[in-house]
């Protein structure tokens, strides 16, 4: 009996074996069929259709270097490139643009969310010459949305000695997504929610009446920045022996922004005065830097090495 047990579980694992083996023949056998292709794309298409549809600006993310690079070469192929990519964006898609620092501070007065913007991003190859003057440009563009789902096109500029290069790009972007939008509220995405810590009104009372409190304990607003940030009023929270970073007020995207919320935490040094710190940027984006305390502990100065949000020098003077 136990032989024949043995037996059957045997057959068993050699059948599983069999079928996990003639699965993955399959998959390398029998790829995706052109139609199965079509089809992904398609869903794809409609699926950026929607969130298109509940956003307000189309940002391109430029630094005040590029605005200048720009505005002083207002005639060369890249900025003509760039000015058909802005009459798509305004009026195939129907969307604001931000190019310059300026069109981005007044966007603030109008999107309260992170979601009601999208970064567009695009990039151009070299000029492949099929005969003299007539050839291709390799050409993408990508939208990149708050809830970081990127939609990418790769296509190529077409081109001939009487290309006129605004007109040509608006058509290759309209060609490889045609759509006419219309603003919809109701397909605006929601940005995360970060763990709720404590109220301004707890925490202000808990420095009224704590006798334990660590020196950087407290509430601090920015007073200067290198990089426009918000005007964030934030506390610094010892809970557990962590030191948590609260949001209390003064984001941009107000509506992406709860009074209580985790901004970040800080990790001690061997330095009193330092502190390396994990940090929600405006975007729910998680980055690191670094926090050095002065004036005994009554400000501070903020500074990330990241890349994607650089932060310089934003100082912090203590409220309370």
């Amino acid at each position: 009996m136990f032989k024949l047990a043995k037996t059957l579980k045997q057959t068993t694992m050699r059948g599983l074996f069999l079928l996990c083996l003639l699965y993955i023949v399959s998959i390398n056998c029998f790829p995706q069929s052109k139609a199965e292709i079509k089809k992904q794309k398609e869903r794809s298409i409609d699926t950026l259709k929607k969130k298109i549809s509940g956003v307000r600006f189309a940002d391109f993310g430029f630094s005040k270097a590029q605005e200048q690079i720009f505005i002083n070469n207002a005639t060369s192929p890249d900025a003509q490139l760039l000015t058909g990519i802005v009459n798509y964006l305004k009026m195939d898609l129907g969307l604001q643009v931000i190019i310059t620092q300026e069109q981005r501070n007044e966007s603030l007065k109008i999107a309260k969310s992170r979601c009601d913007v999208v970064f567009f991003t695009y990039d151009v190859g070299q000029f492949k010459s099929s005969f003299g003057a007539i050839g291709n440009v390799p050409f993408s563009f990508s939208f990149l949305f708050c809830d970081k789902s990127k939609y990418s096109f790769n296509t190529k500029l077409h081109v001939d000695g009487l290309t006129i290069l605004a007109n040509k790009t608006r058509q290759t972007c309209f060609f490889e997504f045609a759509y006419k939008r219309k603003f919809d509220i109701n397909q605006k995405i929601l940005i995360q929610k970060n763990s709720s810590l404590i109220s301004l009104a707890d925490f202000t009372k808990y420095l009224d009446t704590s006798l334990h409190k660590l020196p950087i304990e407290g509430i601090y607003q920015l007073f200067s920045s290198s990089n426009n940030s918000s005007k964030y009023k934030i506390g610094i929270c010892n809970r557990n022996d962590t030191l948590y970073i609260v949001y209390f007020d003064g984001a941009n995207y107000s509506e992406d922004w709860t009074e209580g919320e985790s901004k970040g935490y800080l990790t001690k040094t061997m330095s009193e005065s330092d502190f390396f710190v994990k940090w929600f940027s405006l975007d729910k984006t998680l980055m690191e830097g670094a926090i050095t305390f002065a004036n005994n502990h009554n400000s501070f100065e903020l500074k990330s090495s990241d890349i994607q949000n650089p932060i310089e020098n934003d100082k912090y003077i203590r409220l309370k």
